[in-house]
């Protein structure tokens, strides 16, 4: 009996590379929700639930799995909290969330260099990532002005082009650290990685969204220390990305001088209209750019003097309260949603929401938890360098950006947040890839 629990334990966690390709591929297809949360349940959480029971010790004693169980469960706990009074439907959809995050967590954790299936999931995910970007760049900009709109994604988008700047963005990273992980082999499919850098990094910057674009820069200077060993790969790397950004901003300027009126008639005679302000994100004036940054000032000015009215600095206000409210100041009026219940609170920052929802407690549990498996990427060497950067890359945007943490599949936090966390958990001490 030993002998086949043990044969089913090496199983799965032989298995687990491809199960994280299954958790992240979906994210970029034409994959509806529910599809997606049963695809994730079956390949995902069920393993995870097996390799608990099958090796207790290795969930129980990793740190960061452990603050991920803590932190849902506090965060549960104050969606019970407040959506009293508790009713059996209501049980089942936490426990339901809880699962959905925790257990693919622990079989992302197995998910290591190590796995022999680990190159080919990685690369799996990384050609369909290329191909739904570059179908999304031809297809979108053959129907819209390039490069003046925003990038949306065709396959899997939101409908917004931040959330689908993050995919995206999270792909670019994920293929360059993949790329410098590599170590010097000469492979003709390490090549590929590289080659998926540009369009992943095209597609990012084409969304024109500073807070990405923010952490896509984080991310790069995150490698900075491995170079040493390294140097000529991480060169090679900064110099296609740096390519792929010169050529954006060359796009966005023959567009604006193209755009600019030229005529040899007199001034009076011209009757041509200005263009319109552009709306891209990278690509705003100073003072469109200044305000954005009012704005989220105004937002979480608010919140915090929401909490210090209500005196809910220790535990927050609970995530089942209602978030809509029916008066909020001038100022931050355009910031937040308009239903016909209200203004709907934005909070515009992981850490804002994790304070603000949770209060001190929850937002201590946060940021001891992006410590602990910081610390454990620092560690790992050159083993920890996709979740290390796929880290620094969720941490920046949780700063300005992101509405909610404790998500279920499907939402664009899922994928921002808990895969770096659980591909983290995977690694332990010294590790070289």
């Amino acid at each position: 009996m030993k002998k086949i629990l043990s044969g089913l334990r090496k199983a799965l966690e032989a298995y687990s590379p491809l199960a994280m390709a299954i958790l992240i591929i979906p994210f970029f297809l034409p994959v509806d929700h529910q599809t997606h949360r049963r695809l994730l349940l079956l390949f995902c959480a069920f393993p995870g639930m097996l390799l608990t029971l099958l090796n207790p010790k290795a969930v129980f004693k990793n740190p960061i799995l452990l603050l991920m169980m803590l932190f849902v469960a506090y965060f549960t706990l104050q969606d019970v909290r407040g959506s009293l009074p508790v009713t059996p439907k209501l049980i089942r959809d936490v426990l339901t969330l809880a699962a959905i995050i925790v257990f693919p967590a622990v079989t992302l954790s197995f998910s290591t260099p190590k796995q022999r299936m680990y190159p080919l999931a990685m690369r799996l995910v990384l050609m369909i990532a290329v191909i739904c970007s570059s179908y999304s760049l031809f297809g979108f900009y053959s129907e819209n002005p390039f490069p003046a709109t925003r990038l949306e994604l065709a396959f899997r988008g939101s409908g917004n082009p931040i959330p689908d700047s993050w995919k995206s963005g999270f792909a670019a990273v994920l293929a360059g650290a993949f790329f410098l992980q590599n170590g010097l082999k000469s492979k003709r499919t390490n090549w590929f990685t590289l080659a998926c850098v540009p369009v992943l990094l095209a597609t990012t910057l084409y969304s024109h969204t500073r807070s990405t674009a923010l952490a896509l820069l984080a991310a790069m200077a995150a490698s900075l220390p491995g170079m040493k060993k390294r140097i000529k790969k991480t060169l090679l790397l900064f110099s296609m990305a740096a390519a792929t950004l010169l050529l954006y901003f060359a796009s966005l300027y023959s567009a604006q001088a193209a755009s600019s009126p030229v005529s040899q008639q007199p001034q009076l005679e011209l009757k041509t209209e200005a263009a319109p302000p552009r709306s891209a994100g990278l690509a705003v004036s100073g003072a469109a750019g200044a305000a954005s940054i009012i704005d989220r000032l105004n937002i979480w000015q608010d919140h915090f003097s929401r909490m210090n009215s209500a005196k809910m600095w220790l535990i927050g206000h609970g995530l089942g309260r209602s978030n809509f409210v029916k008066e909020v100041t001038p100022n931050v009026q355009l910031s937040y949603y308009i239903s016909p219940n209200g203004f709907q609170l934005h909070a515009q920052s992981g850490y804002v929401w994790a304070l603000y929802y949770g209060g001190l407690i929850g937002l201590g549990i946060l940021l001891t938890l992006l410590g602990t498996a910081g610390w454990k990427v620092f560690q790992a060497g050159y083993a920890g360098y996709i979740p290390g950067a796929l880290l620094v890359f969720s941490t920046t945007i949780l700063i300005v950006d992101t509405q909610k943490l404790l998500v279920g599949v499907g939402s664009s936090e899922y994928l921002l947040f808990w895969v770096p966390l659980g591909l983290a958990a995977g690694l332990s001490g010294k590790q070289t890839a």
